[in-house]
């Protein structure tokens, strides 16, 4: 079977977890906008980027993925009891690169998608005798 990977929506104060690496969303984000932003000002045409202790070698063009197979890692959304197994891997799409006088970081968009290890429960369907019962 497929990984089917879902674009995943997540809070800022969400957590991510990698092998040896913990982000809140918002800071992973950034970080990986930082990094792009910095890659973009050396000129260089590929960088490593490290992430959770993995070193990933990469050639930048305007949309790619990091990770395209997808990483190990657990999600914890704020309120949830446990954490989420699964593969994320992050699209990042540069865009606007039209003006390189006026790029700047916040024209990099960081998209996750998440390819849960966890079968869905089935939902339950509410019986009509369900009202009467609650009435007993």
């Amino acid at each position: 079977m497929d990984k089917e990977f879902r674009p995943v929506e997540l809070n800022d104060d969400d957590v991510i977890s990698f092998d040896k690496s913990t982000f809140k969303n918002g800071d992973l984000k950034e970080f990986i906008r930082s990094h792009f932003w910095s890659w973009y000002n050396s000129n260089a045409r590929s960088m490593t980027f490290n992430l959770g202790g993995i070193n990933k070698s990469i050639p930048i063009c305007t949309q790619f993925y990091l990770f395209p197979q997808g990483i190990n890692s657990e999600i914890l959304r704020l309120g949830s009891a446990k954490w989420e197994k699964g593969l994320l891997r992050i699209y990042v799409d540069l865009v606007d690169l039209s003006d390189p006088q006026r790029f700047q970081s916040s024209y990099i968009n960081v998209n996750l998608e998440f390819c849960s290890e966890e079968i869905p429960a089935p939902p339950e369907h509410e019986s009509p005798l369900d009202d009467i019962r609650r009435l007993i």
